[in-house]
């Protein structure tokens, strides 16, 4: 085992799936062994071999020469293939259970347990949690600094307290203040699920369906370069 796994070190294997119906249905990967006789395919690659898990057989090829091998590794590897050949638009896409858990984590519920609660950053909203002080999709306020990539189109509101304590209002209102921070109405798992997106790239403060998430993905695909898609992607 020791032995096999020095040698497929860095070596790139190309995974096929009959029919080849086109370029994408055979692609380069890096191989981690495991045990069992199965082909653990990553769920974001699937799209493109159309391949499921009801059966379907694939066929692993060893490139030997280090001509083969550099070809596999500037031209074919998985995370240089998110596009479609034939429109452009990714065919990299979350599914499934990622789907389903994008789409909790983006979920607000409203008289959630913390809500209007405010924080001064995003690691004193992470030890309430902690805490169990407020809920994961409940709305809360933090404060961001003034290059934080507001969502387009954000204008301040007003959000409930739930709970408030003796003296301390009902209600909270989102605000930029003068040294340019803003107070940002949003949840944990907005806030999470933001976390994973480029750094620059607007916030995005809304429940994130399977049809938002596409675009998304599209968006991000239009804007960064192929490595910084595949970060987010992964």
């Amino acid at each position: 085992w020791g032995v096999l796994e020095d040698v497929i070190s860095e070596h790139p294997v190309l995974l096929n799936r009959a029919p080849t119906l086109h370029r994408l249905g055979i692609q380069a990967f890096e191989p981690i062994l495991v045990e069992g006789k199965a082909i653990h395919l990553p769920p974001l690659a699937c799209a493109a071999f159309n391949a499921d898990f009801d059966g379907d057989q694939m066929a692993v090829h060893l490139p030997l020469s280090a001509e083969a091998q550099a070809e596999a590794r500037s031209l074919m590897m998985a995370s240089d293939n998110i596009l479609k050949p034939a429109d452009g638009h990714t065919v990299t896409m979350p599914s499934q259970d990622m789907i389903l858990g994008l789409y909790f984590l983006s979920t607000v519920i409203d008289g959630a347990k913390g809500q209007g609660h405010v924080f001064g950053s995003l690691e004193e909203a992470r030890m309430a949690l902690d805490r169990h002080d407020i809920d994961i999709q409940a709305r809360i306020l933090l404060r961001v600094p003034s290059d934080f990539v507001l969502p387009e189109g954000w204008e301040p509101s007003e959000i409930k307290v739930v709970d408030p304590l003796p003296g301390e209002p009902d209600t909270v209102h989102e605000e930029r203040f003068s040294d340019g921070t803003i107070l940002f109405a949003t949840s944990y798992g907005r806030m999470l699920f933001n976390s994973t997106l480029p750094v620059d790239y607007p916030f995005v403060n809304e429940q994130v369906p399977k049809g938002k998430l596409s675009g998304i993905v599209d968006d991000i695909a239009a804007r960064y370069s192929t490595q910084q898609v595949a970060a987010t992607l992964d």
